[in-house]
């Protein structure tokens, strides 16, 4: 039962963050390397099983620490999250 309570958590996790990211479902299983968007919808539904990589990689293309997915409301955490990502961004263009 929890664990099935976890998968909708994350489901609907990444179809809000997709969404808010302005990411359609095709355009995030093209990044993915998936061939059509049926994966990224059954995800979205709760339906089936994320592995941690492509759960990494759409907290990647989402901006988004990979604890959001998890239920973790993070509003001064995400603020905080994209902030380290600036920094992170910035020093790196100094460092070219």
């Amino acid at each position: 039962m929890a664990d099935h309570k976890l998968t909708k958590t994350v489901g609907q996790r990444i179809r809000k963050a997709r969404k808010e990211a302005g990411i359609s479902q095709e355009r995030l299983a093209d990044k993915l390397g998936l061939s059509g968007n049926n994966v990224i919808s059954r995800w979205e539904n709760g339906i089936g099983s994320i592995s941690v990589e492509q759960l990494a990689k759409i907290a990647d293309l989402t901006h988004r620490p990979i604890s959001y997915f998890f239920g973790e409301e993070g509003g001064e955490k995400l603020k905080t999250y994209k902030l380290e990502q600036k920094i992170k961004k910035l020093k790196e263009l100094l460092e070219e």
